[in-house]
C-alpha cells in the first residue's frame, strides 16, 4: 500500500510542510510507503488559461499526478486562508478533477487536514473532502472520504521544520490517531 499527501502550499518555510513531513513519517513508521508532493514547486496554470495536458506536463505535475496515481490513499492537507483551502488546492482541483484525469478518484481512500498557525484548520479539510466526494460521484468512480478531520492548531508550536515534535502535548495523540484511522478506513474499504 502507498501513500500520498499533498502539502498544499507553495510559500517559502510554510507550516503545512511541517505538518506533512510529520503525517509521512508516522505512515512511514507503520510499514506504509509514503510521498509527499511538496506544492512549493506548483506550477499548474490557472483554470481561466491552458488545462493540464498529458503530453507536456511540467516535473511537478508529473510528480503529482504520478505519486496521485501509485497511491492507495491520498492525504490533502492544506494551509486556513481566511477560513478556506490554498488557493493552489482549489485550482489543482478544477484542473484535475476532469474526464483525462478520472482515474484519480478511482480506488482511493482521501484524508484531509488543514493547518493553522492558531486554532483552526477544519474549515478546509471539510471544504476539500466536499468537492472531492462530488466529483468521484461525478465520475462515477468508487472511493472514500475519510470523516475525520486531522486540524493542526498552533502549528509552529508543536513541530518543527522537518516534522519532529517540539514538547510533549495532545498534538501527537491526534496526529497518530488520524493516521490510524485514515489505515484502518483502508483496510476496511478494499
Amino acid at each position: 500500500m502507498k501513500a500520498a499527501i499533498l502539502c498544499g502550499s507553495s510559500r517559502p518555510g510554510n507550516n503545512t510542510l511541517r505538518v506533512c513531513k510529520a503525517l509521512a513519517r508516522t505512515f512511514e513508521e507503520r510499514g506504509i510507503d509514503t510521498n509527499l508532493v511538496d506544492f512549493q514547486q506548483y506550477d499548474m496554470p490557472f483554470f481561466n488559461e491552458d488545462d493540464v495536458a498529458l503530453e507536456h506536463l511540467t516535473d511537478f505535475q508529473q510528480e503529482l499526478i504520478q505519486t496521485w496515481t501509485d497511491a492507495r490513499i491520498v492525504v490533502i492537507v492544506s494551509p486556513e486562508y481566511n477560513w478556506f483551502p490554498s488557493a493552489e488546492l482549489v485550482n489543482m482541483v478544477h484542473q484535475l478533477g476532469s474526464r483525462t484525469f478520472q482515474h484519480l478518484f478511482d480506488n482511493k481512500v482521501f484524508a484531509f487536514g488543514g493547518v493553522s498557525t492558531g486554532r483552526g484548520g477544519r474549515l478546509p479539510g471539510m471544504q476539500m473532502s466536499s468537492v472531492i466526494e462530488k466529483l468521484v460521484s461525478h465520475l462515477g468512480k468508487y472511493s472514500i472520504c475519510s470523516p475525520l478531520k486531522f486540524e493542526s492548531h498552533y502549528s509552529a508550536e508543536e513541530l518543527d521544520e522537518t516534522g519532529n515534535y517540539l514538547k510533549q502535548s495532545p498534538y501527537k495523540h491526534h496526529l497518530e490517531r488520524f493516521v490510524d484511522y485514515t489505515l484502518t478506513l483502508s483496510a476496511k474499504f478494499q
